[in-house]
């Protein structure tokens, strides 16, 4: 007789062989909880597909995470977000979606991601809280990763020209005289001046 599995285990395995978006496999609660919602939300959208007036908050939302999803056709991600937003202030559940979709954008949407995640935790959902956290962390480590890399290329590209015998770094240079300048001559020398005309 086979153990039964534990549900969650079943749902993780499910996420990992369907294959996750890159930023949701940093963060696999965002990719279960993406799971969960799709799921519940799948029987629901067909109804709610076929009402286009006087949807009430709650099936705004279901049909944001429908097209979202792409469930029952094409999935409208622009849509569904702006459907989610239109939702969001007073719903901790869209803001959260709204933040769980954002935050595997470019820079500007993590942004957005970040500030829906604070009014969810805001509202006491501790996943909103968690999950900031965490983008705020990946978003400093990209952040200092790209400085480190501009530093070093920076340092790469001072250690080449100073290599070059005829560059003058011209350290000083602002606290000099308007005008001043150098001139090469010979073997690597060079008389520097402020402009003849002060």
């Amino acid at each position: 007789m086979k153990p039964a599995v534990a549900p969650w285990r079943a749902l993780l395995g499910s996420v990992l062989l369907l294959g996750a978006p890159s930023a949701w496999a940093v963060d696999p609660d965002i990719a279960i909880h993406a799971q969960m919602r799709r799921a519940s939300i799948q029987p629901l959208c067909q109804a709610v597909l076929t009402q286009s007036q006087h949807l009430s908050p709650a099936q705004t939302y279901q049909k944001a995470l429908c097209w979202l999803y792409g469930i029952e056709g094409v999935q409208r991600r622009d849509q569904a977000l702006e459907l989610l937003r239109s939702v969001a202030p007073a719903m901790v559940e869209a803001q959260l979606a709204l933040g769980d979709s954002l935050q595997e954008g470019d820079a500007a949407a993590q942004q957005e991601a970040l500030r829906w995640y604070a009014l969810a935790g805001a509202g006491g959902d501790v996943r909103a809280s968690a999950r900031r956290g965490r983008l705020q962390l990946r978003l400093e480590a990209a952040q200092l990763a790209a400085n480190v890399a501009a530093a070093a290329a920076a340092q790469t590209t001072r250690a080449g020209l100073a290599a070059d015998p005829l560059f003058d770094t011209m350290e000083g240079a602002e606290s000099q005289l308007p005008g001043y300048h150098c001139h090469f001559y010979g073997l690597n020398r060079k008389v520097c001046h402020a402009a003849l005309d002060q």
